[in-house]
């Protein structure tokens, strides 16, 4: 894995700035300790920072072709380079290195802009080709690498981090109102917006060419197709075919692969897979925790076992708030997802023996697995009334309720439907919180009716349907891949995720309702690949949150942090936020009336952040 930047000029005759591009490399060494190099020509320059992974004494990056006229600066891999390059080889192309990112700039050559529908793998790439004076950069399906960029007066820049955009001059970067209310309303900033007005981000499975001054994007990949049904027996056997096939493509490299195994069913699928395929023993690796609710490394340990890995437990001594003022400079923008913290323990202690991890990411979005979903047919039931008769009914026992008493935040979600429901599940805070956290001036920007939520909704019939092709869409490239993008980068460990393989995607999507949730069963059909392959305890262990006690926590030993950080005299978010509308949030959680501590957690973040602006 490796950290990607550049500028490409309006003027191309305009030198780049080199001590600007070294500095863009130079800000996110994290992502890559093993090399650096710069590539410069009259109105462009790239620059890279490697984590050699594959091919490690010819895969030096920036990489040229063609005498030095298509150039490329590339984060990620190509699981599939192997078969991509001997068919190359057969239509004629002559390689120098074993590199699958000379793959990808021959294949470029050979196919054009559309070459990308080609790739099996995680990427963010930008080629230079200097035969036309473009710029392409694109990013992967599902959104495993990061690519933010920059347009202004003089031209664009891009990186794989923010900080390395903000590091190449002294342009100032200004907050962005409706990416403050995103954050506020999902706990992280969805594509295609950032936190500052003047950086995007390329959006998953999209391909972008910049040309005579022009930035020009398409979208190459869909996921959609209609449902097939299957017999549980069918739909298993075409799961398991993909899922070894998946693995044996991300078994390749040239460094030791190891496997997160937390001791639950889908980190224990992953393990068994690359059981099956890793011609030797398969190091597995659990991370213990001395907080009791958290801690599955007995139950890792059981199943390493039964599979014959090679396992290794290591302990933290614990979780704590102190890693907060470091994940906030690594993450660049505001991110509210609380089990960032243990990912960057579980990321740091891994990298200490690999370079290559995989991990069981994507279950849940893909085969049905999140708790929301089980709620869905009885809000449904009610759902079927008409909007009015709804509100109607709710409306009395609301308007006497405080907003304070538990439960009312399940009553206010009955009287909205699809879009506006859904947000008011899995997000932050609902508007009318946000209306009261946001100063009047800004009012103007938030958005009430969930608009990103929105097409999921319209395009499918199916709630429950919609939510899980929402979640894939949305907090999937949003959340849990940024948190594994950042955490493992900021150790230099590549997290490889194999049930993110774009078939098994479209064949879950196109899996029938009933194989992923079939009454209070969920993740049927994984269920059913287990009962084969794991020991029988795997399938009935309850499920323990990745995350941290913050309940117990805002309310006793960090009470007074909170306090003092959210609603003391020198609050950082005095300037962004309404401190009135805070302290209630506060005193309304640590008096014990409602479990705020999802959002004091997503307001402390911002807290930090704004203190890093000033």
């Amino acid at each position: 894995m490796c950290g990607i930047a550049g500028i490409v000029y309006r003027d191309g005759s305009r030198a780049p700035d080199r001590v600007g591009l070294q500095r863009m490399s130079q800000s996110m060494a994290h992502r890559g300790p093993d090399g650096n190099g710069l590539f410069v020509q009259p109105g462009v320059g790239l620059a890279h920072t490697r984590l050699s992974i594959i091919d490690l004494g010819g895969g030096a990056q920036p990489m040229s072709v063609l005498g030095g006229t298509v150039t490329i600066t590339f984060n990620g891999e190509i699981y599939n380079y192997k078969e991509l390059r001997q068919d190359l080889i057969k239509s004629g192309h002559r390689f120098r290195t074993e590199s699958d990112t000379e793959v990808i700039l021959r294949l470029y050559l050979s196919v054009g802009e559309d070459f990308v529908s080609e790739l099996n793998g995680m990427f963010a790439f930008a080629i230079w080709d200097s035969r036309d004076r473009k710029l392409v950069v694109a990013r992967d399906r599902l959104g495993e690498k990061p690519l933010y960029y920059s347009i202004g007066g003089n031209g664009m820049l891009f990186a794989s981090e923010i900080k390395a955009i903000k590091s190449y001059d002294d342009s100032s970067y200004t907050l962005c109102p409706r990416a403050l209310d995103d954050y506020l309303a999902y706990g992280y900033v969805p594509e295609p917006r950032s936190i500052y007005q003047e950086i995007a981000k390329l959006p998953p499975a999209t391909i972008g060419v910049w040309s005579a001054g022009e930035f020009r994007t398409k979208e190459y990949w869909t996921c959609n197709g209609d449902i097939v049904e299957y017999s549980r027996q069918d739909a298993a056997e075409e799961f398991e075919a993909l899922l070894l096939d998946s693995m044996r493509l991300r078994l390749r490299s040239d460094v030791p692969v190891g496997a997160f195994l937390s001791g639950g069913m889908d980190s224990s699928i992953i393990a068994w897979a690359a059981s099956s395929v890793y011609p030797d023993q398969l190091n597995t690796y659990t991370i213990g925790f001395a907080e009791a609710s958290h801690d599955e490394s007995a139950d890792a340990e059981f199943t390493a076992k039964a599979l014959g890995t090679r396992h290794t437990t290591r302990h933290v001594d614990g979780i704590s708030l102190d890693h907060l003022p470091e994940l906030v400079r690594q993450y660049d923008e505001p991110f509210a997802d609380p089990s960032t913290v243990p990912t960057f323990l579980v990321t740091r202690e891994a990298s200490r023996d690999l370079k290559v991890c995989l991990s069981g990411d994507a279950g849940d979005e893909l085969f049905g697995g999140y708790p929301q979903y089980l709620w869905e047919p009885l809000e449904r039931t009610f759902g079927r009334l008409p909007v009015g008769i709804r509100r109607a009914l709710l409306g009395v026992p609301l308007a006497l309720l405080p907003e304070h008493v538990k439960g009312i935040g399940w009553l206010k979600r009955l009287r909205c439907s699809g879009a506006e429901r859904f947000q008011r599940k899995i997000g932050i805070f609902p508007p009318e919180v946000r209306e009261r956290l946001t100063p009047v001036e800004q009012r103007e920007y938030i958005d009430y009716q969930a608009t990103i939520l929105h097409e999921y909704f319209e395009l499918e019939p199916d709630e429950i349907r919609a939510r899980q092709i929402a979640d894939r869409e949305t907090w999937l490239s949003g959340d849990i891949l940024v948190k594994v993008d950042r955490s493992s980068m900021a150790h230099s460990l590549e997290v490889r995720t194999p049930f993110l393989d774009h078939r098994i995607v479209e064949f879950a999507h196109r899996l029938p309702q009933a194989l992923k949730i079939n009454g209070a069963e969920q993740k049927v059909l994984l269920r059913e690949v287990a009962r084969n392959v794991l020991p029988s305890e795997v399938l009935d262990r309850p499920k323990k949150g990745f995350g941290m006690p913050l309940r117990d926590w805002f309310r006793g030993k960090y009470r007074s942090f909170v306090e003092d950080r959210l609603i003391s005299k020198d609050c950082a978010l005095r300037g962004l936020l309404d401190v009135e509308g805070v302290r209630q949030v506060v005193e309304a959680h640590t008096r014990g009336q409602r479990d705020f501590s999802d959002q004091i957690w997503a307001l402390l973040w911002l807290e930090e952040w704004a203190r890093n602006e000033s």
